[in-house]
């Protein structure tokens, strides 16, 4: 009996040591706190609406525009404006160079149309505020031209930001090419005075501001 006994209590001692000398049970994984990613920003707000200020803009000086953006690198829209001889209507696609930030360079491309004057004022677009003062020192006065319809292809470099509660801004500098110079008139009957060549270029910048959704 004491043998059988003493066979129990050295079988037990020696399980107590092999469970002494088994690792320890891997801790249970801690779950991570997953965060949801930011939503893309013209994935997000597609359609825009703005308001347009600037100098020789496709708009002019003052115009409205609105966008739709079908892949987060691309925009279109168009819009209309007035540079307070007539209306000017305008289209333009924009590709972002960085669209999966909420702000993003971006390289531009369209066409505008509307009625256009050039004197030696306003001939040299945005420059005429340097240009202008200069010109307007001289005596003798010289004679513009006229369009009813002025064409322009326009490029343009600027950056936009879209934040996520909606607001929508741009900034742009860009160049104007006139498709139809011949079709401008002189504007002044007075044949004594010289005629301005035509200017076929023009520089112009502006910002937009207004909201997405």
């Amino acid at each position: 009996m004491r043998r059988i006994l003493g066979l129990g209590a050295g079988l037990q001692a020696m399980s107590g040591v092999a469970m002494a000398q088994s690792p320890p049970p891997p801790p249970a994984a801690v779950a991570t706190p997953q965060h949801p990613a930011p939503p893309h920003p013209w994935r997000s707000r597609p359609v825009a609406f703005d308001a347009v200020l600037g100098i020789a803009t496709p708009w002019g000086l003052a115009g409205l525009s609105a966008e739709y953006a079908p892949l987060e690198w691309l925009s279109m829209g168009g819009g209309v404006g007035t540079n307070l001889l007539g209306w000017q209507l305008a289209a333009m696609a924009r590709a972002r160079l960085t669209p999966a930030r909420r702000g993003s360079f971006y390289v531009g491309a369209g066409y505008s149309q509307g009625r256009h004057s050039q004197f030696e004022g306003n001939r040299d677009g945005v420059l005429s505020i340097l240009t202008g003062p200069l010109t307007a020192m001289g005596h003798d006065a010289k004679r513009g031209h006229e369009w009813r319809i002025a064409r322009w292809l326009n490029f343009e470099l600027g950056g936009e930001r879209r934040e996520e509660r909606g607001l929508d801004l741009r900034g742009f500098v860009g160049g104007a090419f006139l498709l139809n110079p011949g079709a401008g008139v002189v504007a002044s009957p007075d044949s004594s005075a010289a005629v301005l060549p035509t200017r076929g270029f023009m520089l112009y910048a502006g910002t937009a501001l207004g909201f997405s959704l």
